[in-house]
């Protein structure tokens, strides 16, 4: 099941669910749940929160479990492959600050783009061994700015038209 196929069918649950589902999907997570909360109706306050809530949300099990299932999944060719292409492309990214820091995964995560959300981020987390609570906070704290240009930005496109 795609993507498009996965939001079609959340129209049983309440916009409020399907915005905290939603927001927690890679590549999509907060930066594409804001706009779509907005297009629902939900007023932009709900749709901050229950957006930081659902995208958070995966953070914990990421910090924990990416580097032990990476080495695990490595071990089969048809997953190194793979698992060796993600590495490299977010090591490639996060090796353009010249000293990864804490400050320096709460400003990749910050920046609303494609490939620097939460996901991306506590994949970076995990490559460069953060300590777990403290990328936790880099990562929440960047989150919040995302959402907070992403709902800027969505409020003020809406008004426009």
């Amino acid at each position: 099941m795609n993507i498009i196929e996965l939001l079609k069918n959340l129209h049983i649950f309440s916009k409020e669910i399907q915005i905290l589902i939603v927001s927690a999907l890679p590549i999509i997570e907060l930066r594409g749940a804001i706009p779509i909360g907005h297009i629902l109706g939900l007023n932009s306050i709900s749709v901050f929160i229950i957006s930081l809530i659902g995208s958070m949300l995966p953070v914990p099990f990421l910090l924990k479990f990416l580097n032990p299932i990476f080495k695990k999944i490595r071990n089969y060719s048809f997953f190194r492959k793979r698992i060796d292409k993600i590495t490299h492309r977010t090591l490639r990214r996060i090796n353009r600050a010249k000293r990864f820091s804490l400050i320096s995964l709460m400003i990749f995560v910050a920046i609303p783009l494609p490939g620097t959300g939460i996901w991306t981020g506590s994949l970076a987390a995990c490559l460069t061994n953060l300590d777990f609570k403290k990328a936790f906070l880099a990562i929440l704290i960047g989150n919040i700015i995302a959402g907070a240009i992403v709902t800027f930005i969505t409020i003020t496109t809406i008004n426009i038209f």
